[in-house]
């Protein structure tokens, strides 16, 4: 941090053979995960703005410096540690990470996010094309491009998230409620706000639900942890009914637009989603018969008595 030389690194130029990198030996003075490259340079403008940029290797932090964006330091690899974010939240408070926009880099941007959370710091990431690093593009575009990419980087819980939903295979239902399991402890995570309210929006479009459906089925393992297994909160009885209460307007809803209905889950979900067994019915049956509800209904009284009171419901006509 002082500007003291504490190692060298060296990388293969065209076609040679051998690592693409090549450093000193780790010690104790040398130990390039302890270590942010170009730290001292960065530091007085990173502290002025308030904001540190992260790239992966040397030849990115030098194009990045050439080109006026001081505030870079490189991680000399993808493998991120405790220590380097520690001197990160020492530069600046905000950290935006623009590394490689490959797998490996991908991988480095989920670890230092769950790494940083705990210190408080506030991680945007500026995506890269893939197969393109920060040196690249300013050869390719120029500064003004790699700027505005900067200016753009968006929440670590947004990029967290649409990793998640592109490698997701989405062509049954069964597989969007292995995705919906998988993004639980995503937005168990992501505090109450716009952002998080967008990123569910923008998740129930792929999936083609609702919103307010997702925003359900998305509830923290804290929530979960203190519902009962048939997922009504313990404590005042009075809870019970309020949620009965709420899920009889979800159902007027569903009455209302059948593409409500289409997207109601089966299975564990819609269990969860409707722990009285009655309404859990009456949903199954809107769901199979969306665009017509008083059509097929069995021989069961107490089934088509709520059915009927649904289909007569003043919400559920004037909707």
């Amino acid at each position: 941090m002082r500007g003291r030389v504490l190692g060298f690194g060296a990388r293969k130029l065209g076609n040679a053979r051998g690592p693409k990198y090549v450093n000193s030996p780790s010690g104790a003075i040398y130990c390039k995960g302890e270590l942010l490259y170009g730290a001292h340079h960065a530091r007085a403008i990173a502290a002025k703005t308030g904001v540190v940029i992260v790239v992966e290797g040397y030849i990115d932090a030098l194009a990045m410096h050439q080109a006026g964006i001081v505030n870079t330091v490189a991680l000399m690899g993808t493998s991120i540690t405790e220590q380097q974010i520690g001197r990160l939240k020492g530069l600046a408070p905000t950290v935006v990470l623009m590394l490689d926009g490959d797998d490996a880099g991908a991988a480095a941007i989920l670890r230092a996010g769950v790494l940083a959370r705990p210190l408080g710091l506030e991680v945007l990431v500026a995506t890269l094309p893939v197969d393109t690093d920060p040196a690249d593009l300013l050869q390719r575009e120029g500064a003004p491009a790699v700027r505005e990419l900067v200016a753009e980087a968006g929440a670590f819980a947004r990029f967290r998230v649409q990793r998640h939903v592109e490698r997701a295979d989405i062509d049954t239902a069964e597989a969007k409620d292995r995705l919906i399991r998988e993004l639980r402890d995503v937005f168990a995570d992501i505090e109450p706000g716009a952002v998080r309210e967008d990123l569910i929006s923008c998740v129930a479009r792929h999936l083609e639900l609702q919103p307010s459906l997702l925003s359900s089925w998305l509830s923290s393992p804290k929530r979960r942890a203190e519902m009962h297994p048939t997922g009504v909160s313990t404590g005042d009885p009075t809870q019970a009914t309020a949620a009965r209460r709420g899920n009889r307007s979800l159902l007027l809803e569903c009455i209302a637009n059948p593409e409500i209905a289409a997207g109601l889950p089966s299975g564990d979900a819609l269990e969860r989603l409707f722990p009285d067994a009655l309404q859990r019915r009456a949903a199954e049956h809107i769901r199979v018969h969306a665009h017509d509800p008083a059509a097929g209904l069995p021989d069961d009284d107490d089934l088509v008595a709520l059915i009927t009171s649904l289909l007569t419901a003043p919400v559920a006509r004037a909707t």
